[in-house]
């Protein structure tokens, strides 16, 4: 076995931390061939990761691994803090089967602070009363699943008292402080206000502070102001119904002095823990953006997320050949709640996306009521929907354009790891949902006007047909205007015989654009895609000449168009309505009619009918319209009878 001694000098010193960090603060030595090993980890104050082995996928069977945690071997005041984001073992009682227990201590001999199986995907916080921690994974032969997921760092508790009868006053410097609650990581007793002054050690200089850890009741909240007291203005203020790391909830002042508030009421019985700050000095504001609000910030909103989920949509620009990946924030650790997150994937004309789901686990509910992914056919939510998904459910999905919309939502319970999608970009192919068995015919649409019609127009179409057209805009920008420039199909309501059916996509799976038939001339704008898919039928009888269709690209929609629409549409209610009035009276005069004409007998009633009635011939329904409107003139008849 090669000495540290002989390692060193050949390696050298960095070149040995730096592989000793990868091995042990990514997926520690613990692996499928060391299944029963002991790593040391030493803390820092900054925040550290370490991961089941096997991760996500599954830990490995008979595995006895330990990671001994150190907070400081000099400094006995040091403690460690550990967060587990996420647990997913087989559950037994005791967890006799899996489970991971953390120790407080440096072996499996010290007292046990806390022993996890089952699942358990919001986090669970544990602090040592001295600086060290002992972490055991320990798993059967049998069913293994997804393992677990931590962070940790060391820290050195404030003294607790004194803030809350005067405010204290800290120096930072460039290394990480911390800041905490009083008596943390427990409340002894409630306070009305303790106060804390931060000043840099240079005037130059300003402050970096984040909100490690936020566990507060419901009347308490922290509050920190960019300056030397509660005058000046509001960084942020956070209220919290036990949080574990807030990941990131990070401010920056605008001068060399920060001032913390922390209000308490009273303790209702329920054991809170407090909270951690962190905060250094920094010679530039730069590598932080401050926060400011004038109203609290709820803290179960804990993130602040990336761009894709605070400013907007997040556009990428994808190229031909190439891939890339789009995560939920923080993946795989957990990601926050209350986001709003879009991407919108942008490909060259010509091309299209596929987007392939690598990994996906977030909060599965009914419906997808709760944390839900989107997939839209376009650059916006008003393009059609590709999929809609929650859980550890996948779909991938390819664009019929050049735009891919993703939409990612969580509300304020539960989450998970996230999603991971892959997105490619190839030369544009003819949609995977375009049934190549019909014989569909292909058009390009292009500025240039152009037409298609029914067989035989204008002679009469024939019975039973099924024709179709796929309209391609093959730039994927303006608008495809489809235009029915004449039209002499069988009428019915609502075009139930014959007709003509157009959709806002490839295929029928898309929603409809409109539908016509008889003597209607409509128009129709598709800027929610690339394609418009038209279907024609005609079923056994009554065929007429058909139609003639025009479609060419347009810039945009005419201005106009809305507020012709708007007012046709009101137009056609009051239209409507009064003929519905009218109806409903005439069937009613009718009635009135029909009773006025019957009178009892003592052994019968009688009705004053026509011949076909006395005969007690009954009328069968009329039959479906010929040419020349034979179905209006049987309703005539009938109502002079």
């Amino acid at each position: 076995m090669i000495s540290p001694e002989r390692t060193i000098r050949r390696v050298g010193v960095a070149t040995t931390l730096l592989v000793f960090m990868l091995i042990t603060h990514v997926y520690g030595v613990c692996d499928i061939a060391n299944r029963r090993t002991e790593t040391e980890e030493v803390a820092t104050q900054d925040l550290q990761y370490l991961y089941s082995p096997g991760w996500r996928i599954s830990y490995y069977s008979n595995t006895d691994c330990k990671w001994l945690i150190n907070g400081s071997d000099t400094d006995p005041a040091f403690r460690v803090f550990v967060d587990v984001t996420y647990l997913n073992m087989e559950n037994s009682p005791g967890c006799s089967y899996d489970g991971l227990t953390i120790y407080d201590g440096s072996s499996a001999s010290a007292s046990v602070l806390g022993r996890m199986c089952s699942r358990h995907p919001t986090g669970r916080m544990f602090v040592s009363s001295g600086q060290f921690a002992y972490l055991r994974l320990k798993s059967d032969s049998s069913v293994q699943a997804t393992g677990f997921s931590l962070r940790y760092l060391k820290f050195k508790p404030t003294t607790p008292s004194t803030a809350c009868t005067s405010t204290v006053s800290l120096t930072a410097s460039s290394s990480l402080e911390y800041l905490t609650s009083p008596d943390f990581p427990s409340q002894q007793d409630a306070y009305s206000t303790c106060t804390w002054l931060i000043s840099a050690s240079s005037g130059s200089s300003t402050l970096v502070i984040n909100v490690v850890f936020l566990d507060l009741g419901a009347e308490e909240s922290i509050t920190i102001f960019d300056g030397s007291d509660s005058s000046a203005s509001q960084l942020i203020r956070l209220i919290s119904d036990r949080v574990a790391f807030t990941d990131t909830s990070t401010v920056a002042t605008t001068g060399d002095k920060a001032y913390v508030q922390f209000g308490t009421a009273f303790l209702d019985g329920t054991s809170r823990l407090g909270f951690i700050i962190s905060y250094n000095e920094s010679a530039s504001t730069a590598t932080t953006a401050a926060v400011t609000s004038a109203a609290p910030i709820a803290a179960t909103t804990t993130y602040i997320a990336p761009s894709s989920c605070d400013s907007g949509t997040t556009t990428i620009t994808a190229t031909s050949g190439t891939s890339g990946y789009i995560t939920t924030p923080g993946y795989p650790e957990f990601y926050g709640h209350n986001l709003a997150c879009n991407w919108l994937i942008q490909a060259s004309s010509g091309e299209q996306i596929s987007l392939t789901a690598v990994d996906s686990a977030i909060e599965d509910s009914e419906g997808c009521s709760g944390d839900v992914i989107s997939l839209y056919d376009g650059p916006s939510t008003s393009y059609p929907l590709l999929a809609s998904f929650c859980g550890t459910n996948v779909q991938s999905v390819n664009s019929t354009g050049t735009n891919i919309l993703v939409v990612f939502t969580s509300d304020g319970s539960s989450s998970d790891r996230g999603f991971k999608f892959q997105y490619t970009v190839t030369a544009h192919d003819t949609p995977s949902c375009v049934d190549t068995g019909k014989n569909i015919t292909q058009l390009n649409a292009t500025s240039t006007v152009q037409y298609f019609t029914s067989d035989n127009y204008p002679n009469d179409y024939t019975s039973n047909e099924a024709l179709y057209w796929l309209i391609y805009n093959p730039t994927g920008a303006g608008v495809i205007k489809v235009q029915v420039e004449d039209s002499r199909i069988e009428a019915s309501y609502p075009c139930s015989y014959d007709k003509v059916t157009l959709y806002k996509g490839p295929c029928e799976t898309y929603p409809e654009l409109g539908t016509f038939c008889g003597e209607e001339k409509p128009l129709y704008y598709q800027d929610t895609g690339s394609y418009v898919f038209v279907t024609f039928v005609s079923d056994d009888n009554h065929n007429y000449k058909g139609f003639r269709v025009s479609y060419v690209i347009i810039d945009e929609i005419p201005s106009a168009i809305s507020t012709y629409l708007i007012v046709g549409a009101v137009v056609g209610g009051v239209l409507g309505a009064i003929a519905l009035v009218g109806i409903g009276f005439a069937i009613y005069k009718g009635v009135q009619k029909y009773k006025g004409k019957t009178y009892r007998t003592a052994s019968k009633v009688s009705v004053d009918s026509s011949d076909d009635e006395e005969s007690h011939v009954k009328k069968s329904p009329p039959s479906k319209p010929t040419k020349g409107g034979l179905k209006l003139n049987s309703l005539l008849e009938k109502s002079k009878s």
